[in-house]
């Protein structure tokens, strides 16, 4: 019967005090936007100029050289503007959680400094 008593009132004990706790919100990391530091260190290269004396030949593959330049610095800002996409769209979904985790977060104070009995507590 003691036994009884003594489990009962650890258990009343044990109940009162999770109903009294407050729920504890863990705060996410930021994402992180990796793009590999050789892209990051890509220039693109400047249109070169023809040099006195230049032949319709080196004229020809000037005009090469500086439209594989311009294909390859197209190529890179195209790389460079959908990882920064990417990279806005993961901050998005992140700020996101952390909007909800505060609406929560706000929620459940309310409720714990609300007063008995009042409309707010009811919510």
């Amino acid at each position: 019967m003691m036994a009884t008593l003594r489990v009962l009132c650890a258990l009343c004990l044990a109940i009162g005090l999770v109903a009294c706790a407050t729920p504890e919100f863990k705060v996410l990391e930021a994402d992180k936007c990796p793009v590999p530091a050789d892209q990051l260190a890509a220039q693109c290269s400047h249109p070169q100029s023809l040099q006195a004396g230049a032949t319709y030949d080196d004229l020809v593959t000037l005009a090469v050289q500086d439209s594989i330049s311009l294909r390859e610095c197209s190529e890179q800002a195209r790389f460079l503007r959908k990882a920064i996409e990417a990279c806005n769209a993961s901050i998005d979904a992140h700020n996101e959680k952390i909007r909800e985790i505060m609406r929560r977060s706000k929620g459940a104070e309310n409720r714990v400094r609300a007063p008995i009995g009042s409309r707010s507590a009811a919510r």
